[in-house]
C-alpha cells in the first residue's frame, strides 16, 4: 500500500509540476508585459490569445475522438492515430487554402487587409499550431502518456503565453546596452 501512496505522490507530483511552474512564470511575466510594453498592448497580446485558444474549435473533435477511438479499439492504436493526423493535415490545408484566397482577393481588390489587421497571419499559423497541438493531445491521452501531455501543456499554454513578455526584458536590455554603447563612442 506504500509504494502506491508513493506512486501516486509521484505522478501527481510530476503531472501538477507544469501548471505550478506556469503559474509562477505567469506571476513574473504579467508585470513585466504591463512595464515594458504598456496596459494597451497587454489588451491586445491577451485578446490575441483569447481569439487562439477559440481556434480550438477548429479541430472539430478530432483531438477528442481519437482519445475515444484509441480506448476502444486497443489494438488500431496506430491506425487511428494515423487517421487523426491525415483529418488534421486536411484541416490545415483547407486553413491555408483560406489564406492564400485572402491575400489573392487583396491583390484583385484595394483593400488592403493586412495594413489594419496585421495579426491575420499570426492568426492563421496560431490556429494551424492549435489543431495540431489538439490532436496529438488526444493521441497521447488515447495512449496514457500523461507524462508526456503535461510537459506539453507546458510548453504550449503556459510558455507561449509568458515567453513574449520575457522576451520584452531582452529586448529593452539589448536596446539599453547598444544606446549606452552609443552613447560611450560617440566621436563628436
Amino acid at each position: 500500500m506504500k509504494i502506491k501512496f508513493n506512486n501516486l505522490l509521484t505522478n501527481s507530483s510530476i503531472l501538477s509540476a507544469p501548471g505550478i511552474i506556469s503559474i509562477f512564470i505567469s506571476l513574473l511575466s504579467i508585470p513585466i508585459h504591463l512595464k515594458y510594453a504598456g496596459p494597451e498592448n497587454y489588451g491586445n497580446y491577451i485578446i490575441f490569445h483569447f481569439i487562439l485558444m477559440t481556434s480550438i474549435n477548429l479541430n472539430f473533435g478530432i483531438g477528442k475522438s481519437v482519445v475515444i477511438s484509441i480506448n476502444n479499439y486497443i489494438n488500431k492504436k496506430k491506425e487511428i492515430s494515423y487517421e487523426a493526423l491525415i483529418y488534421t493535415k486536411n484541416i490545415a490545408l483547407i486553413i491555408i487554402a483560406i489564406l492564400l484566397i485572402l491575400f489573392f482577393l487583396q491583390k484583385i481588390l484595394i483593400f488592403n487587409f493586412v495594413e489594419i489587421y496585421k495579426f491575420i497571419p499570426h492568426l492563421f499559423i496560431g490556429s494551424l499550431i492549435t489543431i495540431f497541438f489538439i490532436t496529438f493531445e488526444g493521441i497521447l491521452q488515447g495512449n496514457r502518456k500523461f507524462k508526456s501531455i503535461s510537459i506539453l501543456n507546458l510548453f504550449f499554454f503556459s510558455l507561449s503565453i509568458s515567453i513574449p513578455s520575457i522576451i520584452l526584458i531582452f529586448n529593452t536590455i539589448i536596446y539599453f546596452l547598444r544606446f549606452n554603447y552609443m552613447v560611450v563612442h560617440d566621436p563628436t
